[in-house]
């Protein structure tokens, strides 16, 4: 309903409206977009409990905000971008005092970055802008891991720009647009190593608009356009060159890791069979549950593309390359989705404003496609409001993967806080962690005197004590009479233990505990 009505305004014969009040109605849908994807994105964005991944970035965000330094590691997790852009924030705050919302800003700024970078698009997008940032701003997927500390989200922003940049340079020529595209490059390459997908997608639609041009001889080039063209690229080039090199290598302080992201794509491509092995139709699937729309709409767009637009070529091109490298590589996680629905997006939303157009004076027919794009976009909303507000933790919807369980957040946020609260040294109260299982060391990061073993060590006398499920019979050896055990699900299949000393915890509840030994069948966590 949004973009028909922008659609109506640039399309209408002899400029009937004044064009004054057709920016004005832009701006204000932009804003209205901007509005419902900012709430979706950061209200109550710390009720969902912290993630495995989480907890990860959090420990080298951790090191980092207190001058311990952070170095790229080609053989684990992914690129500098999220921490360096997140730093000022826990400077500013402190490690102890960044809790969920504060942990999440970085990522839901930019998925609401890559919602205004579509709305700026209405040069290269034209009638479709304001649709593709509704279709951006409400994609159940976009919005979920806008509310996660990983990297995802932030190549989204990123790619939007490399696909407007690039779509603007093939397909118009401009300067602007050249020099933007080694820019977008690097800080996509920076982001994570499997940005190069949607790098190779993009040059692929490149390189077929340069052919066709040259096919039907269009591509003519003036000495000085090309020189123009030659100095915005090494320009881009230059400046890409030179972030991608400060952060990889930390800003001079590891040369070693300009090195190490290209080592990290042997790496990677040894190991890509190996974990989180999914079928073909992973994405496909996700893609039918959840953002249906975007495939829907994407099809009028198609059959323009295949009748000679340009604009609808290139964006098809990325959008179906996309598709069938992720699709085809064994390694799959639900996050991955973001860039999928980043391309249909943009596809989708160009297909709406098609059969607005084919539909001219036909106003029952503009009714229904007014009345579909309604339909879709309320869909998308709801579905985005339901992950956000209702199945955050919900393992078994296919967009949750592995969530932590609300559990943790009782036993590490109410039981430890109450019973830390009765001791004299408070959030300096020694507790010992043995076993290491993300996400709890984010819940402790408020506490000073927090030891970490690999096993149990010879004396756990520490007035409170956590382990795996696994780990319980060494930790609580001789001592069961003196600690108050609580079970506690971290994530599915994974089991926990806290044992807090009986004193502590008669202090703490004002009561005597009933001791009992809950018997737990070990199960393997769900991929």
């Amino acid at each position: 309903m949004v973009c028909v009505t922008e659609a109506r305004f640039i399309n209408k014969p002899g400029g009937g409206i004044n064009p004054a009040v057709r920016r004005a109605s832009f701006i204000l849908i932009g804003l209205a977009i901007l509005a419902i994807a900012g709430w979706l994105r950061f209200s109550d964005l710390d009720l969902r409990p912290a993630h495995h991944d989480e907890s990860v970035n959090f420990e080298f965000m951790r090191n980092l905000a207190q001058g311990a330094g952070w170095s790229y590691d080609p053989q684990a997790y992914h690129g500098p971008m999220l921490y360096f852009a997140a730093v000022p924030v826990w400077i500013a705050l402190g490690p102890e005092n960044v809790g969920k919302f504060a942990l999440r800003l970085i990522p839901a700024l930019a998925g609401l970055m890559a919602v205004l970078l579509a709305l700026c698009s209405r040069r290269v997008l034209k009638d479709s802008a304001l649709l593709a940032a509704a279709f951006l701003a409400l994609s159940a997927d976009q919005v979920f891991y806008s509310r996660m500390f990983i990297h995802e989200v932030l190549m989204a922003a990123t790619s939007v720009g490399l696909i407007l940049s690039a779509a603007g340079a093939a397909l118009e020529r401009r300067p602007r647009s050249i020099s933007a595209i080694p820019i977008w490059i690097a800080l996509s390459l920076t982001i994570k190593e499997t940005a190069v997908f949607m790098i190779l997608s993009i040059m692929l639609a490149v390189h077929i608009e340069i052919w066709i041009a040259k096919r039907n001889n269009q591509w003519e080039v003036s000495p000085a356009k090309r020189a123009e063209s030659i100095k915005a690229m090494t320009q881009g080039a230059f400046i890409g060159l030179i972030v991608w090199a400060l952060l990889f290598t930390s800003v001079g302080t590891n040369p070693r890791g300009a090195l190490d992201f290209f080592l990290a794509y042997i790496y990677w491509g040894n190991t890509a069979a190996e974990d989180h092995v999914k079928s073909f139709w992973y994405f496909l699937d996700m893609l039918n549950r959840y953002a249906w729309p975007l495939w829907l709409f994407s099809l009028p767009a198609l059959i323009q593309a295949a009748q000679g637009d340009a604009l609808r070529r290139f964006l098809a091109v990325v959008a179906l390359s996309t598709v069938l490298i992720y699709s085809g590589i064994p390694y799959k996680t639900p996050w991955c989705m973001v860039q999928i629905t980043t391309t249909l997006a943009l596809l989708a939303a160009a297909g709406a404003a098609d059969l607005w157009r084919w539909a001219r004076r036909m106003y029952v027919v503009k009714a229904a496609v007014a009345l579909a794009v309604a339909v879709g976009l309320t869909f998308m909303f709801l579905a985005s409001l339901a992950m956000v507000k209702i199945q955050y933790t919900d393992n078994d919807d296919s967009l949750v993967y592995v969530q932590a369980e609300k559990d943790l957040e009782l036993v590490m946020e109410d039981y430890l806080e109450r019973v830390t609260a009765v001791t004299e040294q408070g959030s300096g109260t020694e507790i010992l962690f043995v076993d290491d299982k993300h996400p709890i060391p984010f819940y402790l990061r408020k506490y000073t005197n927090v030891r970490y073993y690999s096993e149990p060590p010879e004396i756990a006398d520490a007035p409170v004590w956590i382990s795996s499920y696994e780990m319980l019979d060494a930790m609580r050896s001789n001592q069961w009479d003196f600690y108050q055990i609580e079970y506690f699900q971290t994530w599915p299949g994974q089991w926990n233990c806290m044992g807090v000393r009986l004193d502590l915890w008669n202090e703490a509840w004002g009561r005597e505990p009933e001791t009992f030994e809950l018997l737990i069948t070990p199960q393997e966590p769900a991929e």
